[in-house]
């Protein structure tokens, strides 16, 4: 089962874990943070969306105006499927 199952299947809308149309979609509803080395990072985690997994890391690193260690880390890390 996927996350995407309760949009419309006709929807033009993108998976924004898979990039496939809502149709096409083929995420496990399963996701993890990677860094840019593909290392797998909060083991103790797995995301039902994409969304999810982004929020956990804005929680993270907070980022405000002028916050530039937060961004920098941020541009780091990738919300993948699992």
């Amino acid at each position: 089962m996927n996350f995407c199952e309760d949009f419309e299947q006709d929807s033009n809308y993108e998976c924004l874990g898979c990039s496939n149309k809502i149709a096409e979609c083929v995420c496990s509803g399963e996701f993890i943070i990677e860094d840019s080395y593909g290392n797998h990072l909060y083991k103790d985690k797995v995301f039902p969306t994409y969304e999810d997994g982004w929020s956990f890391l804005y929680e993270q690193f907070p980022v405000e105006m002028g916050e530039e260690e937060a961004e920098e880390e941020l541009n780091e890390l990738w919300v993948v499927e699992k």
